[in-house]
């Protein structure tokens, strides 16, 4: 040693010292005396040490990241920053694309505030954006499920809402479209599998080739078939089987106009939903099956009194703690329409509301005519302002409605009770019918709850 202290430029200038540097990736600048070090992954792309300062460097950076480099690099040489950290994509000398990380410290800068020397670092990143991009790529996934799942949540509180089994089981299908797109779909039942129950959109009924094989396949394997189907003017079909217990009771039908149109991927929200359908069916068939072997009112359709009490007290034990709705209805002077036009032209008015009440209540909802004039509704896993609602829009279709020969105003008054923990079923219908008489006293053409 001569005795001469000496700096960290001439540690830095040391050859052995220099080659340490470039090894570990790392670079220094000192650009009053036009000296410096490049990094080893610069080495590696295929830049030469000239290539840092002349400008070659940066025409190498990916075009979609080159505006937020020069960003800033900018801020870092004016002095807005110390520090430059920066991520981005780096073409080597081959044309090969490399992430690459960069940060570097100003060391020292002149009275104008310009940089005299800098030290930093570059890292190659492939591998740790590589996995950022999977851990992208995954969050899409979970939410497009997230998205599904919130969908088909919605689409099922329409299947089991306060419709009509068709409109309700719209409401669903338009949702579910979208999330998987399709042509047409329809519903089978396995009582008659040539033909379907429903179908979406209405009237866009396809025939489809082999129909009675794909119906034997699935009822044989109670599996998802997905394939294409017919000639070039056809396209894809999915099928799911609907199933309970088990036992095929149907099946639900998607089908596409484009070839190859689904995959496995599509069968999460389509076996998702059909979860949902088949417990609509099911309790749609029951309750279908249960009703039809009841006595009915001749001029209605609706249960007789002895039918309904019998219906709803099996119903009130074996449902448990469902949320269950009674309505009655009674017409508002009736009789002064019985003395005007006559009991033929009574008989027209009691025919036409009960069509009313059967085409906007759902099809498990049970109708009973308690009286000359009175009716029973039964609602089930619905709210009472739900019950409120269905009621109100058929009380304000009985008001609109028009019967030829009748010119005096036809309404009706109605009550409504929601059953609560200690409700027995006679103490539902007597609230029902305190509602009803509520209803009449306010005034009639009006719905009270109780």
């Amino acid at each position: 040693m001569d005795g001469k202290k000496r700096t960290f430029l001439d540690v830095l200038n040391e050859p052995l010292f220099e080659q340490t540097l470039h090894d570990a990736g790392m670079f220094y600048v000192d650009y009053r005396q036009n000296i410096g070090s490049i990094s080893n992954v610069c080495t590696e792309l295929g830049f030469c040490r000239e290539e840092m300062t002349s400008g070659a460097y940066h025409k190498r950076i990916h075009p979609d990241d080159y505006d937020n480099y020069i960003r800033l690099w900018n801020r870092f040489t004016r002095g807005q920053d110390d520090e430059l950290y920066c991520e981005y994509r780096l073409k080597n000398i081959k044309g090969v694309w490399y992430w690459v990380l960069t940060h570097a410290t100003v060391l020292k800068r002149d009275n104008a505030g310009r940089i005299e020397k800098l030290f930093g670092f570059d890292r190659i990143i492939n591998r740790r954006k590589k996995a950022e991009e999977i851990l992208h790529e995954q969050l899409i996934e979970e939410k497009r499920k997230n998205r599904v799942s919130e969908i088909l949540f919605s689409a099922g509180a329409d299947v089991v809402s306060d419709l009509h089994f068709s409109e309700k089981l719209d409401g669903g299908l338009e949702k579910l479209k979208d999330v998987i797109d399709f042509s047409s779909c329809s519903v089978y039942l396995k009582r008659d599998l040539s033909k379907p129950v429903h179908v979406y959109p209405a009237g866009s009924n396809v025939d489809i080739p082999g129909l009675d094989e794909l119906m034997g396949q699935i009822v044989k394997s109670k599996y998802p078939i997905i394939e294409e189907v017919g000639s070039e003017e056809c396209g894809s079909v999915m099928v799911v089987p609907l199933i309970v217990k088990n036992d095929f009771i149907g099946a639900f039908f998607l089908y596409h106009r484009k070839k190859g149109a689904y995959d496995g991927t599509d069968l999460y929200p389509v076996l998702s939903f059909a979860d949902i359908l088949t417990i609509a069916v099911q309790n749609r068939e029951e309750m279908s099956g249960m009703v039809s072997e009841l006595e009915k009112d001749q001029l209605t359709g609706f249960l007789t009194r002895k039918s309904f009490d019998r219906t709803m007290n099996q119903i009130f034990n074996d449902i448990g703690q469902t949320e269950l709705v009674v309505a009655m209805v009674d017409i508002d002077y009736f009789k002064r329409v019985n003395d005007t036009y006559g009991h033929q032209k009574g008989d027209e008015v009691i025919s036409a509301i009960a069509a009313i009440c059967s085409r906007t209540l759902r099809g498990n909802d049970i109708l009973g005519r308690f009286g000359g004039e009175e009716f029973i509704i039964l609602l089930f896993n619905t709210t009472g302002e739900n019950a409120v609602m269905t009621m109100d829009r058929i009380r304000r279709k009985i008001q609109a409605m028009e019967i030829p020969g009748i010119k005096i105003p036809v309404t009706v008054s109605v009550g409504v009770s929601i059953r609560s923990a200690d409700d027995t079923v006679n103490s539902l219908i007597k609230r029902a019918d305190e509602a009803l008489y509520d209803a009449k006293n306010g005034g009639r053409n009006r719905i009270e709850q109780r």
